[in-house]
């Protein structure tokens, strides 16, 4: 009889075990837009790329994320991706539970000239069994690299000198993201005078201003909703081919009649769109 009991009890602890695992696993692969928690803010959220080092045209790149909310939430999460030269370079994704801080630092090599790095924070509150919540808030770095000369090579993020200005032009313009977002756009069949474009790597300068001809709170919503979008459609998809990627940065176009939202980009050659419906 105490063998069956302890057989059964053994029996319960791995069935809860399997059940954790699984809630834990579809909470890691979902992000999920819920109205604002008013009492949730953000005290601290950042995304930066430093060069560490340059052996010959190698570069090695620290890329760091850390956000903090007021108080600890029931899910936190930061999803973070990278771009070198406007295509798809890395993606990282950390999640916690009953946490406020998230921190997590990568080092990344290539021969890449232009480095974007753009990063969703994401808290979620479980107010009661019936009212969830969430906060959202957005983080951005460039990282522009130019070699002068053999021995002398200039790094920036934002430029301050006329120089810089030349060569953040000069570097912007090599990378062609117009043609390939106007490539897609054709492909699509898509009249560019309709729509509003934003490229995925501008999205946070849209965290403190709303969207053309938004509301700030419109624009909360529909930029929280994009992001539910964007992780279910493009970002799992991607991690969950366990193989390299070909990737532009992709295109958000905002219908200027304001009823609905589009993204276009590319897997490996494959043209994608995906379309977002604007309800208030």
């Amino acid at each position: 009889m105490k063998k069956l009991t302890i057989l059964y009890v053994m029996m319960i602890i791995v069935l809860s075990t399997v059940i954790l695992h699984r809630i834990y696993s579809q909470t890691e692969t979902t992000i999920t837009y819920f109205p604002p928690d008013e009492t949730l803010s953000f005290i601290r959220s950042s995304t930066d790329l430093d060069m560490l080092n340059l052996t010959n045209k190698v570069k090695e790149i620290k890329w760091s994320v850390n956000s903090q909310t007021n108080k600890p939430t029931y899910l936190r999460q930061d999803v973070s991706i990278v771009y070198a030269d406007g295509k798809l370079k890395a993606i990282h994704n950390k999640w916690l539970q009953q946490a406020d801080d998230i921190s997590f630092h990568e080092k990344l090599t290539g021969d890449e000239h232009v480095w974007q790095a753009i990063t969703l924070h994401h808290g979620e509150s479980h107010l009661n069994e019936d009212t969830i919540r969430s906060k959202q808030l957005m983080s951005f770095d460039t990282l522009f690299i130019k070699r002068l000369s053999t021995n002398d090579i200039i790094t920036f993020h934002e430029p301050h000198t006329e120089q810089e200005e030349m060569i953040k032009e000069e570097l912007i313009n090599q990378l062609h993201l117009h043609a390939y977002w106007d490539e897609l756009m054709d492909y699509f069949n898509i009249q560019q005078n309709d729509y509003d474009m934003i490229p995925l790597t501008d999205l946070s300068k849209y965290n403190n201003k709303p969207l053309p001809n938004l509301t700030m709170k419109q624009t909360d919503q529909v930029i929280g909703q994009l992001w539910e979008g964007l992780y279910k459609n493009y970002l799992i998809p991607i991690v969950s081919a366990k193989k390299a990627v070909n990737s532009g940065i992709p295109i958000i176009l905002l219908n200027k009649n304001h009823d609905h939202l589009l993204v276009l980009y590319d897997i490996n050659g494959e043209k994608q769109k995906l379309i977002q419906h604007i309800l208030f």
